[in-house]
């Protein structure tokens, strides 16, 4: 299984992705930067919308 977790700062800053990862067994693959929102996270005009949208296809 893999998850794709979007966050900002307080996603990676308290090791969320980490311990997922521990606790589901998964695989956890991170989008994540300080201040990020999630509006321009899905939004595919911007760059880190467009590496979302690529991690959903892929």
């Amino acid at each position: 299984m893999r998850i794709l977790m979007l966050g900002n700062s307080f996603t990676f800053a308290n090791n969320m992705p980490q311990t997922l990862a521990q606790v589901t067994g998964a695989e956890v693959v991170q989008h994540t930067r300080g201040g990020a929102r999630l509006a321009e996270q899905l939004n595919p005009k911007t760059k880190m919308g467009g590496l979302t949208h690529a991690a959903f296809e892929s």
